[in-house]
């Protein structure tokens, strides 16, 4: 078999590299400023545990997405994969109405905990 051309290993490279920085780029932002924001509504002294609870889960997540995957496509086919991710992506949607609710509130400024305020454009 004759050796892929140079351009395959270019394009290969330039979109892994868009899609990593697709993954880590929502990771360090999910694992950093919002896991402290989200800690700072508690006080200060959780800081570290949320930064750390937020990565670990999303750890874990990364660990299991690959059993999952292979198992549920195996035994019972890639249409129930897809549903089952669908139905997650829906339930993480429910799991986040709750704190947009408290934020919008704080920001518009309600009794939300963290004090009011005001939006700056």
């Amino acid at each position: 078999a004759p050796a892929a051309p140079f351009s395959i290993f270019v394009f290969d490279f330039v979109v892994l590299s868009c899609l990593g920085v697709c993954i880590s780029g929502p990771d360090s932002i999910l694992a950093g400023p919002a896991a402290q924001d989200l800690a700072k509504l508690g006080g200060d002294l959780g800081v570290a545990t949320v930064v750390g609870i937020v990565d670990g889960i999303g750890s874990l997540g990364s660990v299991m997405q690959g059993a999952v995957t292979t198992t549920v496509s195996t035994k019972y086919g890639w249409a129930s994969l897809y549903r089952l991710l669908g139905l997650l992506l829906v339930g993480s949607c429910v799991l986040c109405v709750s704190p947009m609710r408290i934020e919008a509130r704080r920001i518009a400024g309600g009794s939300a905990p963290g004090g009011p305020k005001k939006l700056q454009v």
